[in-house]
C-alpha cells in the first residue's frame, strides 16, 4: 500500500481503476489535486480517504421543517442560482473588511 501524500483525483482514480474499480475511470474528467489520507481494500475494491488541496467552498441551507435542529441541505441548482448574487455580495463585503 502507498503512503500517503498528495496526488490528484486522476491518479487515484487510475489506481482504483488498476485496481479493477470500472468506476475509477469517470473520476478522471474531475481531476483535482487531492492529499491522500488513507486508502484501503475490501471486496477486492481500493477506496480512498482524501482531503482537497484547495480550499472549497459549501453552500448549504437550513432545512425546510427542520425545527432549528441544525440540520443542512445543499440547494439544488434553481435555487442555488438564485441566491449566487447575494452570496457574492457577501463575500465581497467580508473581503472589504479584511
Amino acid at each position: 500500500m502507498a503512503p500517503p501524500g498528495d496526488h490528484t483525483m486522476a491518479e487515484a482514480a487510475a489506481a482504483a481503476a488498476v485496481s479493477g474499480d470500472e468506476e475509477g475511470e469517470e473520476a478522471v474528467e474531475g481531476s483535482e489535486e487531492v492529499q491522500v489520507l488513507a486508502e484501503f481494500c475490501v471486496d477486492t475494491v481500493r477506496y480512498y480517504v482524501c482531503t482537497p488541496c484547495e480550499p472549497v467552498v459549501l453552500v448549504a441551507r437550513t432545512a425546510k421543517g427542520a425545527g432549528g435542529d441544525g440540520i443542512l441541505v445543499v440547494p439544488d441548482e434553481a435555487e442555488l442560482a438564485a441566491v449566487t448574487p447575494v452570496i457574492e455580495d457577501a463575500l465581497e463585503a467580508e473581503a472589504e473588511l479584511l
